[in-house]
Formats: structure tokens, sequence, C-alpha cells
């Protein structure tokens, strides 16, 4: 960084921030300052928003996960069939289209617990449960973004917000990375970067054909000693007891936390955006790499 950390900011300064959405740490924040004048970086801190927070405060699901089950116990028939009992019976089927028994019986079962899923859907009181949810969570959000933001006096000028695909594991509920990318543009101007290559290359020997590999940290020396060029209370501001994953680079020895390493490398692309040059080659992906991607997305297609 330049001259001294948390200096006042000047007018050809910018102070922006990156962000990679994940499941475990739905937001990993890294707020930087760029002066353009002296194309000098400095790094101002390193936050993450667990993905608790989304699930208890951002996400509808749950509230109305407890209404239903709370409402599924009351035994109240509809046309000969109760709720609870049509969710069952639909339950035990599977549609299953190459098997003609299979799907037959799915076919019977859902006719039969249709009438009860149609008088659950149009229940005015859970319609006006989840418009309300709605609303407060999209107040919660707009309020995190704002406290990420800053104030008028010290908001931050860009936010470049990472568009890796984030996809649901078994047991672990999706997180909204896409709703939190359109309320950050509400408020300042956000940039949606491309991840290739983020969370696989080491940003300090920057090698094309060497990829990190996961490690845990309590195998391992602390950050602190491994990261001796980076400010420790970057360090010690970002990390978290329940998430012990760290990527280790063979090349260079150096292990840094998972979500680090891709902010950092996404702090080089946005850096790059800033100052109108070209994007780091070791994180450009190469014609084979391209082409590879560009025959799964038609598969995929089909």
């Amino acid at each position: 960084g330049r001259r001294q950390r948390n200096m006042p900011k000047v007018a050809e300064d910018i102070d922006f921030a990156v962000i990679d959405p994940g499941r475990r740490n739905w937001l990993s924040i890294l707020h930087a300052r760029l002066c353009v004048k002296d194309r000098e970086l400095e790094m101002l801190g390193w936050t993450t928003v667990p993905g608790k927070v989304y699930h208890e405060a951002m996400s509808s699901y749950v509230q109305l996960q407890k209404y239903d089950e709370e409402r599924r116990k009351k035994s109240k028939v509809y046309q000969g069939i109760a709720y609870k009992d049509a969710i069952d019976l639909c339950k035990a089927t599977r549609k299953k289209t190459c098997v003609l028994q299979t799907y037959e019986k799915f076919c019977q079962a859902s006719v039969r617990a249709a009438p009860a899923f149609m008088y659950e859907q149009g229940q005015v009181h859970r319609n006006k449960l989840r418009f309300r949810l709605r609303v407060q969570s999209r107040q919660n959000l707009d309020a995190l973004v704002k406290e990420i933001c800053g104030s008028r006096t010290r908001k931050l000028d860009a936010i470049f917000f990472g568009q890796g695909n984030i996809n649901g594991a078994r047991g672990s509920p999706c997180v909204g990375s896409k709703k939190a990318m359109r309320a950050f543009a509400r408020r300042v101007e956000t940039c949606a970067i491309n991840e290739w290559g983020t969370s696989s290359r080491c940003f300090q020997c920057q090698d094309r054909d060497t990829k990190v590999q996961r490690r845990d940290l309590e195998q391992l020396p602390t950050i602190e000693t491994q990261l001796s060029g980076l400010p420790s209370s970057l360090i010690r501001n970002g990390v978290h007891a329940d998430d012990k994953r760290c990527e280790y680079c063979s090349k260079c020895s150096r292990c840094v936390p998972h979500d680090l390493i891709s902010l950092f490398n996404m702090l080089s692309i946005a850096t790059a955006i800033l100052l109108e040059y070209p994007r780091p080659d070791y994180l450009c992906p190469s014609w084979a790499e391209k082409k590879q991607e560009e025959e799964l997305t038609v598969k995929a297609e089909y």
C-alpha cells in the first residue's frame, strides 16, 4: 500500500470493494483505495457476511417453512384428503416417465392430491405473509448494503461483484447472489466480473499452470506468518473460527484463506478495469479452455 493505511482520501483516489459471494460466507468483502495519479493501491479491510445472516434475515424460506409446518399439523380435509396426507401421497411416488407403471402411479397421486394443493396455494393469509416477508427482506438487504457502502461522506465509488455460479450442494440451502448484486447496483456503480481462475490460481506467483490445493488451517502455520507482506489486522478481521478452509500453492509455498485468495485475484481484475489495463494473463482462460466451456454449454442446452 501507499503511504500509511487509512490516510485521508484525496480527489483522485477511488474507494471501491470487491465482493465474492459463496455458500458458507455469503459475502466476502475486500475494501481498497486506488490512487489513480500514483497508480498505487491501499488495502482498507476484509470483512465477511456469513450465510446464516442471509437465511435468517434476507430469505423468506425459513419463515414460510415454519408457517407451513404448523399449518400441516391441522387435519383439515379438502374434498376428501388432508394437506398433510396429500404431501405424503406424492412423496411415495416418482415422476419416472420411462417406466409406464411408475408414471401412472405418479399421475394418479397428483390428481388425488390436486384439490388440497390448489386450496393451499390460494390461501390469502399465506400470500400476505409471503408479501410481507419479501418487503422485510428487501429492507434488511438495503440496510446491509448501506452499511457496507458507507454514508454520503464516506461512500464507496464502485463495487466489483463476482459473477460465479453458486451451486446448491446437498444439505446446503442456496443463497441469493443476484439479489445482492441488484441491491448494490441500486446504491453505487456495480460491475459484474468473471471469476474464472480466481479461486484456483495464486495471486503471488501468478503461475497460470499451477493450481492451488485445499488444506486445513489447523494443520499449517498461522496466516500472519505466511502473509508477512499483508497487514495482520486484515487477516484477523476476515478469518472466522468456523471456516478452516485455505488454499496452498505448491510453487511459492504460500497458504491463504479460501475466500481471500479469490478476493485478491478479483482485486487484480478490478484494478485493471479502473486503470483501463487488460485482464491479467494468469486469470484469462486459454483457447482450449474456452472451447471446452462452449462445448459444455451446448451440451447443457440439449
